[in-house]
């Protein structure tokens, strides 16, 4: 209900929503159609090639049966016709030259004719066509008033191999017309409700695609919003500054000119990094040393923590543990994570920077004994302009990026962070990043 909402308000996502459901509905509907074709002329086929195969048997045995007892100087013998009377009775079987049993075509709409070589009409079992087209031997289809029929014209000969009239089985495909006539209706009806479920499903699959776009519009606009209201908040102060001052107090105005201008700065750097991190992949072709990398964010950040009364400790494996990526990316995370540290730890609290290692990754463990992170809260941290604690975060010159910049990176990287933390325990960030051979 939601997403149908956000669809009406986005007309442009709704005109591609729209296309899509056209797209795979044409598509599946399509294939059903073209499957529901191929079934039809395969069943078709198969109830003909059913017919013409027990058509076959059945007159295979009965030219058999019957020419060994034909002459040429006499017509059938009325122990002939009677013999063929009694081969194939209705509703029984004929047996068949070593294939098992064959039902009579005449139990079910078939006849069986015997011609002789004038053509006249011998003997005829069963209701078949009038004035059936018997000049040539082999298969026959015929439309007549009566229905359509299929037969199969076989020569007899007599016991002297001498041409001796027509053999004539055959058969009414109104049974065969009706089995397809009751599968296409079926195949009519049921078409529109399947029609209709496709079209449902593919309106519901290209809502489910869009998803991901709705989404990124809707971060890109809270993205928007929240850089707009971030800069709006040092050029307001620059306005006002300028505004509330002479020209000559321009030594006085100058220092808050100067910060507000350094944090303006700092804040379209970030937003910077992060659009390229989002567009383009860092080289990984570089090796990276993150022993060395601890080692220089220790020595930067260890005045800061003393000058905070914060304990800084500093725990690293002396082999050297070798990442692919870029250096100062990767500083930038360390940076990030003890700045934050820093910031959220009271006088006489701890800091913990480890480097290890576990199986084929490098792990960078930050622990702080500081006011910690709510649960709910953990999930948010990471996301752009997500501040716990605004009032200090303003204070502190943060537009909360930090956090989002350190995620952005160690992705790049090929790595996760992961963030245990409870209120008033502290806070443990956790930097996996894939190692390299020596």
């Amino acid at each position: 209900m939601a997403l149908a909402i956000a669809f009406d308000r986005l007309r442009p996502l709704q005109r591609s929503r729209w296309r899509l459901t056209l797209l795979y509905a044409g598509t599946m509907g399509g294939l059903l159609l073209l499957c529901a074709i191929a079934v039809d002329v395969l069943l078709t086929r198969s109830y003909r090639f059913d017919l013409d195969h027990r058509l076959e048997a059945v007159a295979g045995v009965v030219q058999a049966s019957l020419e060994p007892q034909l002459s040429r100087s006499q017509p059938l013998s009325p122990d002939t016709q009677q013999w063929l009377r009694q081969l194939c009775p209705p509703r029984h079987s004929c047996p068949t030259s070593g294939h098992g049993k064959v039902t009579d075509p005449a139990a079910q709409g078939g006849y069986l004719q015997v011609l002789s070589a004038d053509g006249q009409t011998v003997m005829t079992l069963g209701v078949g066509p009038i004035n059936p087209r018997t000049s040539q031997a082999g298969w026959q289809t015929l439309s007549r008033d009566q229905g359509h029929f299929r037969q199969l014209v076989l020569p007899l000969r007599d016991r002297q191999q001498q041409s001796w009239g027509l053999l004539v089985l055959g058969r009414s495909l109104v049974e065969l017309d009706q089995q397809v006539q009751a599968w296409r209706w079926g195949l009519a009806i049921a078409l529109p409700l399947l029609l209709a479920i496709i079209g449902w499903l593919s309106w519901w699959l290209a809502g489910q695609a869009l998803q991901p776009v709705l989404q990124s519009y809707r971060q890109m606009q809270q993205f928007t919003a929240d850089a707009a209201h971030e800069l709006r908040t040092p050029l307001a102060a620059l306005q006002a500054t300028v505004e509330s001052h002479q020209p000559s107090e321009a030594a006085q105005v100058w220092p808050v000119l100067e910060r507000q201008m350094t944090r303006l700065q700092l804040l379209i750097e970030d937003l910077l990094l992060l659009s390229r991190l989002d567009r383009d992949q860092p080289a990984l072709g570089d090796r990276c040393c993150l022993n060395d990398l601890v080692e220089e964010a220790a020595a930067a950040f260890m005045p800061l923590a003393s000058h905070a009364q914060i304990d800084l400790q500093i725990e690293a494996i002396e082999a050297g543990l070798m990442v692919s990526g870029n250096s100062a990316q990767l500083y930038r995370v360390l940076a990030n994570l003890l700045g934050n540290a820093i910031a959220h730890t009271p006088a006489g609290g701890r800091i913990q920077l480890a480097l290890g290692a576990e199986e084929h990754w490098g792990i960078l463990t930050v622990r702080d004994s500081g006011c910690g992170i709510p649960a709910g809260d953990q999930t948010r941290i990471f996301e752009r302009f997500v501040r716990l604690d605004s009032a200090r975060n303003r204070q502190q010159g943060g537009a909360g990026l930090g956090l989002a910049i350190v995620q952005a990176i160690v992705r790049a990287h090929r790595g996760q962070v992961q963030v245990t933390s409870a209120i008033g325990l502290g806070s443990c960030f956790r930097v996996q990043l894939p190692l390299i051979a020596t």
